[in-house]
């Protein structure tokens, strides 16, 4: 007896693109949060206080950057991270009306795929005993 193939419900398929795109967008959000906030940690130890002193027109600190360029501004990636800072919570909550109406249309529509899989069986197995 040749092995039967089922029918895949389409909104699996979605679901696994949406939660990928989610995961992946979420992911780099963090990462644009994360370095705004160490760049605004770097600022405040930059500040001036009564304890450091001042060397030729600087403020003297073990942190300090080794180019002119703020750590943001990286070649790499800077444009997405540019882009997430301007629509990234746009874009996560459009990601996530989407992964729910592809849920919810998994879920809806998933005793429709199993019962044309199943009627499929049974027109395939019917003719195969009418072979025999």
């Amino acid at each position: 007896m040749p092995k039967m193939r089922s029918r895949t419900n389409p909104f699996y398929v979605l679901l696994v693109i949406f939660g990928i795109a989610f995961s992946l967008t979420a992911c780099a959000y963090g990462v644009m949060a994360f370095r705004a906030v160490r760049v605004a940690e770097f600022a405040s130890l930059q500040e001036p206080s009564t304890i450091d002193g001042r060397m030729d027109g600087r403020w003297s600190s073990s942190l300090e950057p080794t180019s002119d360029r703020p750590a943001t501004e990286t070649p790499a990636g800077k444009s997405l991270l540019t882009f997430l800072d301007l629509h990234g919570a746009q874009l996560l909550g459009v990601e996530l009306v989407l992964l729910a109406v592809a849920t919810f249309g998994a879920i809806g529509t998933d005793g429709y795929w199993n019962r044309a899989a199943l009627g499929r069986r049974n027109v395939e197995r019917d003719e195969q005993e009418s072979k025999s």
